[in-house]
Formats: C-alpha cells, structure tokens, sequence
C-alpha cells in the first residue's frame, strides 16, 4: 500500500510541477520509474512518443532541473543519435524543477557497472568510445 501512496503522490507532485503548459498537452504519464525525496521520475508519452519526465524537489530543485535542461540541450545536438544517446529535451520548467526529455532506451552505465564489475574496464572503453 506505501508504494501505491508513494505513486499516486509522485503523479501529483508532477503535474503540480507542470501546472498548465501548453507544451504539457499531449503529456501522459504511464510508469513511476523512481520516487525519492528529492526526486519523481515517470515513463510516459508526449503527443504518442515515449518520454521520460522528472521533477526535482527540494529547495535546490530549480538549479537542478534547470542545470540538467540545459545539459541536455548543450549536449543533445552532439550526441543525440546512435546506440549510447543524450536524450532530447522536449520540456522544461525550471521553476517547479521538471524536465520532459525524449526516452533515450538502453541500460545506463552506472546499472551495468553494478550488475557486470567484472566488465568495468569494457564498458568504461566503450563509454569512452562514445
């Protein structure tokens, strides 16, 4: 029951974040991802195509979205396409601390580290690579 509070609270404090955008229209949110104290993280759609949303919470939460929005648009033009991607920012409001960013699908290194440390030194290489 914790859990299914925690997301039912998690889709609220997103949409409280979101507010009414316009550019928020087409948004759905399908899947918590992740909810912390100082973050909610949802798999959802933006007008049919798969996204990522995320809200910062907290007194920081403000720099911290607006810091990894402009991150991703910084880095997306250079490393937006090809297997290992920097995912596209569709949305942001730095204000409430939440960034709707394109679905970038693969396995993030930091999870493969933890689940394959005896190929540290191969998925750091390949990182590299990228």
């Amino acid at each position: 029951m914790a859990g299914l509070l925690a997301r039912v609270k998690a889709r609220r404090t997103l949409w409280e974040g979101l507010g009414n955008l316009p550019a928020a229209k087409g948004l759905k949110l399908r899947k918590c991802l992740k909810t912390t104290p100082s973050t909610v993280v949802y798999a959802g759609e933006l007008d049919h195509k798969p996204v990522v949303i995320k809200r910062a919470l907290g007194p920081d939460a403000a720099d911290l979205a607006g810091a990894q929005a402009r991150e991703l648009a910084y880095q997306h033009p250079r490393m937006g396409d090809g297997r290992y991607r920097v995912p596209e920012p569709l949305i942001s409001t730095a204000e409430a601390g939440v960034v709707v960013m394109s679905e970038a699908p693969g396995l993030r290194l930091d999870h493969a580290l933890r689940a394959q440390p005896d190929r540290r030194v191969e998925l750091i290489a390949a990182s590299a690579r990228w």
